[in-house]
């Protein structure tokens, strides 16, 4: 009789009710879903106990998720609500914010911009045919780009940049201006000089 009761004990155990077996109360602990929101994705994975899946989901939670190493992913919503037990087999799904700030790059060089871009998980193309930046495209610079900077974009997205070739206004050539002016201040210095004697 007391191995019938312990199988059935057994049996209804799994089923989450509580029975007395042996005088002794035996209940089935259901995981619950920890609180993921407000955590960055890698910690929140690490907060998710074991066996119980999560279906992460990017932007408002209409799109699969894509994690970037390097940008900080906040959990912004999930269901069930946190401490909601969770019946075996079930999982929960997490909302983190996969989108990130557009960069300024005006200005800098397309070698430059293309790093800036890609810390944030994003690429570079040129306006306005949308192809793909050409190793001979790194020296030129970054006159324009079509999304503003500031503007949130989804990580992978594309930037379009208008390209120019460096000129007498790039930074580089800073240097050589400088030298063409204090030769011409020289010039001048010396012709107003001789034209004392």
């Amino acid at each position: 009789m007391l191995v019938l009761r312990r199988a059935l004990g057994i049996g209804f155990a799994m089923a989450g009710a509580t029975l007395w077996c042996d005088a002794r109360p035996i209940r089935w602990q259901l995981p619950t879903t920890p609180n993921l929101v407000g955590h960055a994705y890698e910690e929140a994975r690490s907060l998710v106990p074991p066996g119980v899946t999560v279906r992460w989901k990017g932007g408002a939670g209409d799109r699969e998720y894509i994690q970037v190493p390097g940008i900080l992913d906040i959990v912004i919503w999930q269901w069930p609500l946190p401490g909601t037990p969770l019946n075996p087999g079930e999982g929960l799904t997490a909302v983190c914010t996969d989108t990130v700030a557009a960069p300024k790059l005006l200005d800098m060089r397309v070698s430059a911009a293309r790093q800036v871009a890609a810390e944030r998980g994003l690429r570079l193309v040129v306006a306005p045919d949308g192809r793909e930046l050409r190793s001979q495209d790194d020296q030129k610079i970054a006159l324009d780009q079509t999304i503003l900077p500031g503007t949130q974009v989804r990580v992978g997205s594309s930037i379009p940049v208008v390209l120019t070739n460096p000129g007498p206004s790039d930074s580089s050539s800073g240097f050589w201006l400088l030298a063409v002016g204090m030769l011409g201040a020289l010039v001048g210095m010396s012709l107003a000089l001789g034209l004392r004697r």
